[in-house]
């Protein structure tokens, strides 16, 4: 090798090692060749102008809202609330490049992958600009999940469908994390609402199965001396599911069957046909405290758990009220009689006459007038003072028959009784009765025992 050739390599040489030194020290602060984040390249930018770079580009990018493989909606970062920095990422990046490495670079792919760009979309916006784009708008379907239908005497699966409605809050999401992998297509038809309950569910079939077995049980209720079973239509239309698919009953359905048995078998506030001493067969007014109805909600509650625990069985509803078991609505046995026209009172036990008396009800010319109607005596005292607006009477036997103040008591105060007396001088309401008699009635008899008035 010559002098001349020998001088012009070492030159050479020097000028590599300069002009490598130069373009690593350019590198110390700007990026390597090849270089993009999320996509966008950076390359030769200092992290400032980087950052400028990159907002821009996702603050002009377009996102497409496909549907039916047509571009509904296009919408730019900006108006998605995009308002990123990304300035953090980019110092991180810049201080972990090697600038010696750039002569490499050349030839390879150095990709910054920015994290939590989701952070970088302002949620307020990016819900205002989907509110007003009115993305279900035009006529659409809804999903509806499979069920269990039902026709005279069966039950079936019935297919779920799907619908074309907009999960409107799954697209909020989708859209983020479409922004955060730099995707800028989201498809609508991906995001609609699907049913949550399938025919193939095993959950539905086994609660067909349920209800198949369900509905040919026998239940009975045991209403005073009815026994009432549950038709089978009933109970067919009772049964049903949760939207989950689980057994229930309908509760609308129940209200509707007790209510219909209320109506069939309370007996207060009903007429009776009612076998008077001195008048013979008579009708009672409707009005009065005697009788019982059924409780019904707790009978619907009853109901309803018998049918899905599946068994055959006998329900014993609760009642409310006195004469609980007189199915026929009749009085007979024990009980007061009061003919108010007469002024005249009998008590029965065992349908044998104990006590036959004249008395003095309300009265009349002061509109004080005795209810009438089938009532009960539900208390009994003893020395007891009745109160009202113009008067306080001490009584030695008080029976209180309705929840007014009326009921049977001793008046030691009158010196006759019967007649007319009750017409002008009758007293508040309440059966005056002679004090002798009263504490006859009072000693035998017993609370419950019903009271007509006629």
């Amino acid at each position: 090798m010559n002098k001349i050739l020998r001088n012009s390599l070492i030159a050479l040489l020097f000028v590599l090692i300069a002009v490598y030194g130069i373009v690593t020290y350019t590198y110390n602060s700007k990026f390597l060749p090849n270089t993009t984040l999320n996509g966008v390249a950076i390359n030769g930018l200092t992290t400032d102008d980087a950052n400028t770079t990159l907002a821009k580009n996702f603050q002009t990018k377009k996102y497409h809202l496909i549907e039916d493989d047509k571009t509904r909606f296009t919408l730019t970062g900006s108006q998605l609330g995009f308002n990123g920095d990304f300035k953090k990422t980019l110092t991180t990046a810049m201080a972990d490049q090697n600038a010696f490495a750039w002569p490499i670079a050349l030839f390879t792919k150095q990709k910054i992958t920015a994290e939590n760009t989701t952070n970088m979309l302002n949620q307020k916006q990016l819900t205002a600009t989907l509110n007003k784009l009115d993305i279900n708008a035009g006529e659409r379907t809804a999903s509806k999940n499979a069920s269990i239908t039902k026709n005279d005497n069966s039950f079936q699966i019935k297919k779920e469908s799907y619908g074309n409605i907009i999960d409107e809050k799954a697209l909020e999401k989708t859209i983020i994390s479409q922004v955060s992998d730099n995707n800028t297509t989201i498809k609508l038809d991906k995001l609609y609402i699907k049913p949550t309950l399938l025919s193939s569910d095993s959950k539905l079939t086994e609660s067909l199965e349920k209800l198949t077995a369900l509905k040919d049980k026998k239940i009975k209720l045991a209403i005073s001396k009815n026994e009432v079973v549950i038709p089978q239509k009933v109970m067919l239309q009772a049964l049903t599911v949760t939207n989950t698919g689980e057994p229930t009953t309908d509760e609308t359905v129940l209200k509707n069957y007790v209510t219909s048995l209320s109506k069939k078998y309370d007996t207060n506030d009903t007429a009776r046909s009612f076998k008077s001493t001195k008048k013979g067969e008579i009708t009672t007014a409707s009005t009065g405290t005697y009788g019982w109805s059924l409780n019904t909600s707790d009978t619907e509650k009853k109901i309803s758990n018998a049918i899905l625990a599946g068994k055959d069985t006998t329900i014993q509803p609760l009642h409310y009220g006195s004469g609980y078991g007189e199915n026929d609505h009749s009085i007979s046995g024990n009980y007061v009689e009061i003919d108010i026209a007469a002024q005249h009172m009998w008590f029965y036990q065992d349908n044998k006459l104990v006590v036959d008396t004249p008395v003095v009800t309300g009265n009349a010319k002061k509109n004080h007038d005795t209810p009438k109607g089938v009532f009960a005596v539900w208390k009994k005292e003893r020395n007891a003072t009745l109160v009202g607006e113009d008067y306080k009477q001490p009584v030695s036997y008080w029976l209180p028959i309705d929840w007014t103040g009326v009921g049977i008591h001793d008046a030691n105060w009158r010196p006759k009784f019967g007649g007319d007396i009750y017409k002008t001088s009758g007293s508040h309401g309440c059966i005056n009765t002679p004090p002798d008699v009263m504490k006859k009635i009072y000693e035998t008899i017993s609370e419950g025992t019903p009271v007509v008035v006629y």
